[in-house]
């Protein structure tokens, strides 16, 4: 079945366009969070992406700290990797 994992790709799409759309994040982070959601199961995907956030946004308030500026942008891509890896136990993407 490989409509399966297109879907799920589809469906992140989907529900991560407004965040992208308010630049919450950016379109690689967005083809990212797709291409990952096509070896998870639903319930890992929405685990991941709001932990990636969480993540993302201790980072961020780490950053405003050190900087001591308001606006400054991360890399979203570690905490997506960190949320991923948290999820999966450290394997669940490794193809057997």
């Amino acid at each position: 079945m490989i409509f399966l994992p297109i879907g799920k790709a589809c469906l992140t799409l989907l529900f991560l366009l407004p965040v992208y759309l308010i630049r919450g994040i950016g379109g690689g982070d967005l083809k990212l969070f797709a291409t990952i959601s096509m070896f998870m199961t639903s319930a890992e995907i929405i685990s991941s992406v709001l932990i990636a956030f969480f993540i993302a946004a201790a980072f961020g308030i780490f950053k405003v700290i050190a900087k001591k500026e308001l606006k400054c942008t991360i890399h979203f891509a570690l905490p997506i990797m960190i949320s991923v890896l948290l999820v999966t136990g450290c394997g669940g993407l490794i193809c057997s």
